[in-house]
Parts: C-alpha cells; structure tokens; sequence
C-alpha cells in the first residue's frame, strides 16, 4: 500500500506539471458529485412533503429549486466529460515525451533481458488512462468521503436502522465484487493459450498471403476442424465462467431485495407511529441505497490505486534507468575515416559450421550444433520457434 501511494503521488507530480488545472477541478468535482447526492436524497423529500401539504405554489417552488440545482451539477459534468479528456492528453503526452527520451539511453542489453524488455513494453501504453484512472479515482474518494458524512447525518435523523441496513448491503456488495474479480482473473487467465489458438485459426483462414496454400493443399477442413475444436472448448470455459460469475451476482440481488423489504417495513412502522413524514420516508429508502453505493464506490477505489501504480513501476523504470555505456562526446576535429573501393565477389558462399548461440540471460540454447551452407543466387527460409 506503501508503494501505491508513493507510485501515485509520483503520476500526480506529472499532473502538476502538465495540467495543473485538474488539481483545483479535483476537488471541485468531488464537491459537485457530493452535492448531487445529497441534492438527490433531500430533494425528494422536500418535494413529497410539499405535495402532501397540498400547498401547490411551494410544490412548484421546491421543484423548481431542485431542478435548477440538478441542471447547474448535470451541466458542470457536461463540461468536465468535454475539458477532463483534453487535460489528460496533455498529461500523457508530456509523459510520452519524456519516455521517449529515456528510452534512448537504454543499452541495447535491456531488450534482450525479460524484465526490462516487459517493463519497457508496459511502458509504452499511453499514461491517458493511467491518469485518468488517477483522477477519476481521487475525485470519487472525495466525494465519497463527503456524501458518507452528509447522507449518513440525514438518514441516522430518521432512524438508526436505515444506516444499519445501508451498511450491511455495502458488505454484501463488496464480497460480491471481490469474488467476481477473482473469477474474472481466473477466466482471462485460463483462456489466453485458448482465445490465442482461435484467433491464429481464424486469422490463417481469412489471410489472403496463405489463401494459396491453403487450397494449394487442401488443409482448409483441416482447419475448420480445429477451430471447431478450439472454439467448443473456449465456449465451454465461458459458460462455466458465466455460471459461476452470475450465481454471486445473485446473492447480491437477493440480498437488496431482502434490505429494501425490511427498509420499507421499518419504514411503514415508523409512519404508523407518527414518527416518520412520508417524505423522509421516501428519502429514507433513496438514502439507504445511495449511502451503500458511496461505500461500496469508496472501498472500491483501492485496488484501481494499487493497480494504477503498477504502471508507474513500468514507467519509473524507464525513466530512472541508469546506462552502463556512456555515449561517447562528439570530436569534430577528428577526420572521418576513410574505406577503399569495395573489392567482394558476388559468387559467394555462406556457411555455418557447427554454430551454437544462447542469449546471455537464458539458459537454453537458441541454435545448437547449426552447419549449412548458403550458395550465391540461392534463396533459403530459416524457421524456429517464436
């Protein structure tokens, strides 16, 4: 958690040095967001109780105030989904040109070695959706914060068990999420070699550069046959995936179900004993469901963190990478050299005699024990393993 946050506040200093104005708008958003809840669980109460009052011109004036605070917050976000986009690209790309400028000083050492080539493969994924991410999440947890504090003084003045039931259908939430993005890692994980082999099949059949041979050699019901094969077995995967993913999806359905009956049935209670108008009690259901969605979005905002901060390692690493061969200072004193006329013949031969090569950070043997040899004029493929 240490190093999400860390590796956090490092994309936020990009942040501040490309798009300084996202950092103010932050917690403006947050604000907003807050307040569109809050707006959202009071309004409806004030509005039911002036129609039960039934004093038409105070009806008319409080939905009238809740429309207009509802337009000026929907019209705010508007904004954002068109401003927010642009500030992110100037971030990303101030970032890519800084990557890119780093990745000049790798040795060319670093893309034979796994850990540097993958780093640098990661790396080369935009940071527009990293900080995006970043902001996104910032901006939830604070409003997040906000309306908890807001909605949870408002429905405890109605009564202590809507705030009880809220949380319980928070927990059930989060447990919910949990398990389904676990299966979902577990589903993407069993089909890559699978969703691979489909796509190779179905790539060879509809290539033009293989169509030929294909027919050349009559391997197309070969080939439909092995993607039937393939396809059958990945839609079994996902079926049992779909299966399981649903059945906790289930649970959660069931449980709200059950928290909004014993919601409305605390509510009906509380109405018949004159402790409860019927406008808090349509406040009180709206509030229990908005005060378990600020939870459970709040709980939720971690793991984006701490996966958002997995890119920064790949980023960093790039950045901060120190060469172990120095660039060598430009001496224009020195002459250029010269080459005399280039004297090959062009009736050679290429030969390999008993070659054998490994990549230094590997173990296992590219080419072991290779002799053959290359005639002038004559053309040879070479095919291994990729």
């Amino acid at each position: 958690m240490k190093n999400a946050i860390k590796n956090n506040l490092f994309l936020y200093g990009y942040i501040k040095k490309y798009a300084f104005a996202y950092i103010p708008l932050i917690f403006l958003s947050a604000l907003f967001q807050a307040l569109s809840s809050i707006v959202s669980v009071l309004g409806i109460k004030y509005v039911v109780d002036a129609v039960e009052q039934k004093n038409f011109t105070y009806s008319i004036f409080v939905i009238l105030i809740y429309l207009a605070i509802n337009l000026f917050v929907k019209s705010y976000f508007q904004w954002t989904n068109y401003y927010f986009p642009l500030l992110a690209k100037k971030v990303s790309i101030g970032m890519t040109l800084e990557r890119m400028s780093a990745s000049q000083k790798l040795d060319f050492q670093c893309y034979d070695i796994p850990e540097y080539y993958d780093a640098y493969s990661r790396a080369l994924r935009s940071g527009e959706q990293q900080v995006s991410t970043l902001v996104g999440s910032s901006i939830a947890m604070i409003s997040n914060i906000a309306t908890l504090v807001s909605i949870s003084t408002i429905i405890a003045s109605y009564s202590w068990w809507f705030l009880l039931l809220a949380i319980a259908e928070t927990i059930v939430s989060y447990f919910v999420i949990v398990k389904q993005n676990k299966l979902t890692y577990d589903f993407n994980h069993d089909n890559t070699r699978i969703n691979r082999e489909e796509g190779y099949f179905k790539n060879v059949c509809f290539s033009s550069s293989v169509q030929m041979e294909d027919r050349l050699f009559n391997v197309i019901d070969y080939m439909k046959e092995k993607y039937h094969n393939i396809a059958t077995e990945l839609f079994g995967i996902q079926k049992k995936h779909l299966k399981k993913y649903n059945s906790i999806g289930f649970l959660q359905v069931a449980t709200s179900t059950v928290l909004l009956a014993v919601s409305m049935l605390v509510s009906t209670i509380l109405i018949n004993k004159g402790q409860l108008t019927l406008g808090e009690f349509v406040s009180s259901i709206s509030g229990v469901q908005s005060l378990a969605a600020q939870l459970l979005s709040l709980v939720i905002q971690f793991p984006k963190l701490i996966q958002n901060a997995r890119y920064a390692d790949d980023y960093k690493k790039i950045v901060d990478y120190t060469p172990c061969i120095e660039k060598k200072e430009d001496n224009h004193n020195e002459q250029s050299p010269t080459f005399p006329p280039s004297t090959i013949d062009n009736n050679y031969i290429i030969e390999f005699k008993d070659v054998s090569f490994k990549y230094p950070s590997s173990d296992k043997w590219v080419l072991r024990h290779l002799s053959f040899t290359i005639d002038s004029n004559k053309r040879i493929a070479i095919v291994g393993e990729n």
